[in-house]
């Protein structure tokens, strides 16, 4: 008799434990839209434009048992956006600019409302490829350099089980460009609207 008490105490035991974390690396395809900004505060000129951006991302989540996620993701993409600005500092001048690939690492956090629905929260370290090309009346000027730069963002995932699709928003800081070429130099940004679908294990 003694020992179905102890077998009934430890079933009740493990019952009443909470359930157990979970881990899960996951890896995917990125796709979206881009914005790429361009500022120079000597003159106030500034410009934009739109392109598309694709990739490949990958991550490793931990998942508590209170549904919090903690985790890290990488990601490398291009972009087909290519923007140019005229009357930058006189009449006639031409700045242009294409942005290429742009490496990406940061953590993210959120929280799970549902078993299927994660709203979360990512911050981290993005490299972006810049090729800069400037003209006026003495002759034309290029450059292209990586750019470091600091990104935010949020977003939802829904786990469908066979994949997982992400919706987020993320903004990109590149600081200074071409100081060296212009006045000023130029401050260049971005702004992502992006869909993933990200499997995992």
């Amino acid at each position: 008799m003694k020992k179905y008490l102890v077998l009934s105490a430890a079933i009740a035991a493990i019952s009443a434990t909470p359930a157990m974390a979970d881990e899960r690396v996951s890896f995917g395809a990125v796709i979206g839209g881009d914005s790429v900004q361009l500022e120079n505060d000597e003159t106030g000129a500034d410009g934009s434009e739109s392109g598309v951006m694709y990739g490949l991302t990958a991550g490793y989540d931990f998942i508590d048992d209170a549904g919090f996620v903690m985790g890290i993701e990488a990601e490398a993409t291009d972009s087909s956006v290519k923007d140019a600005v005229s009357d930058v500092l006189e009449v006639g001048d031409e700045l242009s600019l294409s942005a290429g690939r742009d490496l990406y690492i940061g953590a993210r956090v959120g929280y799970l409302f549902t078993p299927q629905l994660l709203a979360y929260a990512k911050g981290g370290y993005s490299n972006g490829r810049i090729k800069a090309s400037y003209s006026d009346s003495t002759g034309e000027y290029s450059a292209n350099e990586d750019l470091d730069g600091l990104r935010l963002g949020a977003g939802l995932e829904y786990d469908f089980s066979a994949f997982r699709l992400r919706g987020e928003y993320r903004y990109t800081d590149y600081g200074t460009y071409l100081g060296d070429v212009i006045d000023g130099g130029v401050d260049v940004s971005r702004d992502q609207y992006v869909v993933s679908a990200v499997f995992g294990f």
